[in-house]
């Protein structure tokens, strides 16, 4: 008996062996998020037999645009899609194998779609031909997201070889570091990267301070920016400027999760002259903001010019705070700078 296509979504209405009610099936169809079918294959279409109602939003038209299609929908798919989808029921058929395939189709607003059909023959639904059942998933978003992260990739392949900086990336749950050299691996991960920091030499120890809080200002808040700061040399012991830019990276609840950003060796920048950078740097250049005190380097370039032309007595006051740098790398900058105020 030819199924009605307007009651199409009522299982009841599934031919099913030795009378078993399709009935009590009805709620459970009808409230799962993806498509659910019974097809029927006939060679050289597929005809649905049922449908549940998420089938439709699934595929993107509504009921009653889809009406004409229920009697041959693969006719929505891509040609090629469609004759790889026909090859696969036939090897399913012939190997009693479960199908399990991606195509894609046409909405009913003419957009593309991708959607993964999952699949296996029944033996349950009085038919003349193979019936199976299966479950449609719109796959559109996931493979969106894949062709984006392809170009991400290849965008960093370009710039990994075409110039002299690499990657990083934070992860602020775990504290841990990664540093990508390649794309594909990291080059080099370091736990515990907050106690790693403060005990190893890649960060100048004058640096560190100013390294952290803006780290830590970063995994706390949505901002991107750039730093300049430098690292020691393990084989020869002098320092290197660098310039790191970074960008906090958040879940769906707004937390940031990740610490994502590229390195970049400025004694190799022919854009950025070394004298300069040696000559200012905010962490130790110019005056403090919140203090109107001179910073480190400015205080001791004022000092030298006094002496320089001193001729009479003159004397030198130094006050110190004990475990100041703890204090600002645990509480951060601003409140180290208000407790010098």
């Amino acid at each position: 008996m030819e199924q009605i296509l307007e009651n199409i979504t009522n299982p009841a209405l599934i031919p099913l062996v030795d009378n078993f009610t399709g009935e009590m099936y009805t709620g459970i169809f009808n409230s799962m998020y993806d498509g659910f079918a019974f097809f029927e294959f006939r060679n050289n279409k597929v005809r649905a037999l049922y449908v549940n109602e998420s089938y439709f939003a699934t595929v993107g038209y509504t009921k009653e645009e889809y009406l004409p299609y229920l009697d041959n929908i693969t006719v929505t798919l891509f040609e090629e899609d469609e004759e790889a989808l026909f090859q696969k029921v036939l090897e399913c058929l012939e190997n009693k194998s479960t199908l399990n395939t991606e195509v894609r189709g046409y909405r009913g607003d003419g957009s593309v779609g991708w959607f993964n059909i999952r699949a296996r023959q029944v033996d349950y639904v009085k038919s003349d031909y193979p019936v199976f059942v299966a479950t449609v998933m719109d796959y559109t978003r996931t493979k969106q997201v894949e062709q984006e992260l392809a170009l991400t990739r290849e965008r960093c392949r370009i710039i990994e070889e075409t110039t002299d900086t690499f990657l990083f990336e934070y992860k602020v749950f775990e504290d841990t570091m990664l540093f990508y050299v390649g794309m594909d691996e990291p080059h080099r991960v370091i736990e515990n990267y907050t106690r790693f920091m403060h005990t190893s030499p890649m960060v100048y120890k004058d640096d560190i301070s100013f390294f952290y809080t803006i780290l830590m200002l970063a995994s706390r808040g949505v901002v991107r920016g750039h730093i300049d700061y430098r690292t020691t040399s393990l084989q020869t012991g002098y320092y290197t400027w660098c310039r790191a830019f970074y960008s906090g990276v958040t879940d769906d609840r707004g937390n940031v999760v990740s610490v994502l950003g590229r390195l970049e060796n400025l004694e190799e920048n022919d854009e950025y002259s070394l004298n300069a950078a040696k000559r200012f740097n905010p962490m130790y250049d110019g005056t403090d903001e919140t203090t109107g005190l001179p910073r480190v380097r400015t205080a001791v370039k004022k000092a030298e010019e006094v002496l320089a032309g001193a001729t009479g007595r003159f004397f030198f006051i130094l006050a110190d705070m004990d475990d100041y740098s703890e204090y600002v790398n645990t509480h951060g900058k601003e409140q180290g700078d208000r407790a010098v105020c």
